[in-house]
């Protein structure tokens, strides 16, 4: 894919001639080898497909947002993806900070985008982020309501019925 440039062109404008290229490099960078997200899932499951059109509507949104100063943001389901495999809320929102140096990189010796251009990408990165910790919170929430049901119900989720959770396993024993 070749860059498409222009001078005076605007922020928006270049992401949206850009997005493959975007696209391909964030994605690329989620799930590099060094990446301990990517280390956790294969290339070819519904999980990577999702974060692959999740990125892909991230990327849309944003050009909207930078057109249109929206600021609704769909970062429910990759969050949900992220609170299952990331260790701490860092690490879930990186990617966030990836998109931001890889359109940085992209319009670096491109074009002649003004400061305030830049400025409205980070305003609007940033507000993707807090939306996105957000949903991170309460998907860590739901994990953890879950898992305090099983432990007080004495079964695990997708065990069988008569499979007893270890801590009520442990518990009976103590008190033998």
């Amino acid at each position: 894919m070749e860059k498409k440039c222009f001078s005076e062109t605007n922020l928006s404008q270049f992401i949206a001639d850009n997005k493959e290229i975007i696209l391909d490099k964030w994605l690329s960078s989620t799930f590099s080898p060094d990446n301990q997200f990517s280390r956790k899932i294969s290339f070819e499951n519904p999980m990577t497909r999702a974060i692959r059109d999740n990125y892909t509507k991230l990327v849309y949104e944003l050009i909207e947002a930078l057109t249109n100063n929206s600021n609704k943001f769909s970062t429910s389901e990759i969050m949900r993806i992220k609170a299952l495999n990331s260790k701490n809320i860092s690490d879930a929102l990186s990617f966030f900070y990836d998109l931001k140096n890889i359109i940085e990189k992209e319009i670096k010796y491109c074009t002649d985008i003004s400061l305030e251009n830049i400025f409205a990408l980070h305003r609007i990165v940033d507000h993707m982020i807090l939306d996105a910790a957000e949903n991170y919170s309460k998907s860590r929430e739901k994990i953890y309501q879950i898992k305090i049901a099983e432990i007080n119900s004495g079964q695990f989720a997708g065990l069988a019925p008569d499979t007893a959770c270890p801590s009520k396993i442990l518990s009976s024993q103590e008190s033998i």
